[in-house]
């Protein structure tokens, strides 16, 4: 069961990270990857949103963990995708925006962790 849960997950959060990632090049028109930002913020979001809301709870946790967190937030953010962007930014001389997508990624990404354990306290 649980390798299914992680598996149903994964799928989930792949297309998911997907849609954004064909959505945002729809939409902005850069250079900037705007598709692995958003998908890893919202993961980050989600994240703290479960981990949150489990603190809040002491039983049957396990199975949520493995949908949503190790699944569903594995599957979504991409950490491969957000390491070679900076890459290919720095390797094509885009100092600048490599900088602010590495800073900017980590940044946002802690913090809507954080927003997302606090907003798990109104659930």
């Amino acid at each position: 069961m649980n390798l299914f849960l992680v598996f149903i997950g994964g799928g989930l959060g792949s297309l998911a990270r997907y849609g954004t990632g064909v959505l945002s090049k729809k939409i902005f028109e850069t250079n900037f990857p705007y598709g692995t930002f958003i998908s890893n913020a919202c993961s980050s979001f989600i994240l703290g949103l479960l981990v949150g809301w489990l603190a809040l709870r002491a039983t049957h946790q396990e199975p949520y963990r493995l949908l949503i967190a190790v699944g569903f937030c594995g599957g979504f953010s991409t950490f491969s995708a957000f390491t070679l962007e900076s890459f290919e930014m720095i390797r094509t001389g885009n100092y600048l925006l490599s900088f602010v997508n590495i800073i900017g990624s980590l940044l946002i990404c802690l913090a809507a962790l954080w927003a997302g354990t606090c907003t798990a306290k109104f659930f």
